[in-house]
């Protein structure tokens, strides 16, 4: 675009002519830094354009008039002031458009930010923008309607001291990793939520994470897998029929919650015995080859289908089966057998099995569905047939049975 020159005047600037369609640019010839943007709408706007390491930049410095308006806002003299001090800006090192994007984020609230940092991150798994949303409720309800700028790193780090002892340690840490993310993704400098773990003047305050190492022993497992054995009998409801299948199905694939509570039929080769789980927490395919119990119940749920979910809903069987009723039914059982656990000390317990039984680390990661660090050079020469982890799936599934005292299938 190619801008006219002359001097900027008040008068000139305000009897310019609107364009037809789109914009134009004048130049300033007393400063020829300072440019003049006119478009078709009736908006006259000041900006000033360097070359900045060889890049072009243009600072808005502010507008002369718009539609409506009948007084200049920014007249020529202000604008000539503000390119001197745009100018010294630069010349400083600073870029203005970065420092007037974090002036203008910080005056937004949390609850705006976190909408707009989850619309636009469009790979983010529902249950963890839901999971965004539900730990900034659980630590800082009270702060999602106030600017970035009132959150200072003193009242973060003492709500995290307080969360933590009063709530939880793992969800106060949660909440300060998506706060930061917040304020890095609004551009916001310092960081209040940075560094939480590194010590330095600002004081380390971060929690120590401590990974769960609950399951079921092996000395529970009788009493724990009687009473899921059991439910049908004592409930003849086909929701406890269904919760009975799902939560041997969890402890014998090592499945994930969601995985397995939203498994379809499309996904799963009943003659063969294999199932498909296309969106995995790592988004890597997973694909598992089922032992002989596995099977069966896969079978025996595949000639009473109504949905498209191995595990329908119990309201109704269009809609995959509720994690919210599925710990229900871990509540019921613990009720009966003494044994609360949850439904990832389920995919602990057959990990824990797994590995007793020698079962290559190679294989576990695969039946797991776990990647490997980038470093492992050697894994990436090794190609796994999901046939292959039969035999293994087979055995863990076999020693669940011995352990719970169960008949195994020949």
């Amino acid at each position: 675009m190619t801008a006219r020159a002359f001097e900027f005047t008040n008068g000139e600037v305000d009897g310019l002519p609107l364009p037809a369609s789109g914009r134009c640019e004048y130049r300033d010839t007393r400063n020829p830094a300072l440019i003049l943007r006119v478009s078709s709408g009736g908006t006259k706007s000041f900006c000033v354009g360097r070359k900045v390491d060889g890049r072009f930049l243009r600072v808005t410095l502010g507008t002369f008039k718009t539609a409506g308006d009948t007084i200049p806002r920014m007249t020529v003299e202000r604008a000539r002031l503000a390119v001197r001090k745009a100018d010294g800006a630069i010349a400083g090192g600073e870029n203005p458009n970065v420092e007037k994007k974090a002036k203008r984020q910080r005056g937004r609230t949390i609850a705006e930010v976190l909408a707009e940092y989850l619309r636009s991150n469009t790979k983010l798994k529902e249950r963890t923008r839901s999971d965004y949303q539900k730990v900034l409720g659980e630590f800082c309800k009270d702060w999602l309607d106030k600017p970035l700028a009132d959150v200072t790193r003193e009242k973060i780090k003492a709500r995290h001291q307080t969360h933590g002892k009063d709530r939880s340690e793992a969800r106060a840490n949660n909440a300060v990793r998506v706060l930061r993310a917040l304020f890095f993704y609004a551009g916001v400098t310092p960081n209040p939520a940075s560094n939480p773990k590194k010590k330095g003047k600002d004081g380390a305050f971060m929690f120590d994470d401590v990974r769960k190492r609950t399951r079921i022993s092996s000395k529970e497992m009788p009493a724990w897998w009687s009473a899921v054995s059991t439910l049908s009998g004592k409930r003849s409801d086909s929701g406890a029929s269904t919760a009975a299948d799902l939560l041997r199905f969890l402890a014998l694939t090592g499945l994930r919650a969601g995985e397995a509570c939203g498994l379809e039929w499309r996904y799963v080769d009943v003659a063969d015995g294999i199932i498909v789980i296309p969106d995995t927490k790592n988004r890597d395919p997973h694909t598992l080859p089922l032992g002989k119990l596995l099977a069966e119940i896969i079978t025996r749920r595949s000639k009473a289908k109504e949905g498209p979910y191995v595990f329908g809903a119990k309201e109704s069987p269009t809609l995959p089966y509720s994690y919210n009723t599925l710990r229900g039914w871990f509540d019921v059982v613990a009720a009966e057998s003494g044994v609360r656990i949850t439904a990832h000390d389920c995919r602990r317990t057959f990990a824990s099995v797994a590995e007793s039984l020698d079962i290559s680390s190679y294989a576990v990661k695969r039946l797991l569905n776990h990647r490997t660090g980038r470093a492992d050079v050697t894994d990436g020469y090794i190609v796994v047939d999901p046939e292959r982890l039969r035999g293994a799936m087979q055995r863990i599934e076999d020693e669940v049975l011995r352990l719970a005292g169960a008949e195994v299938a020949p």
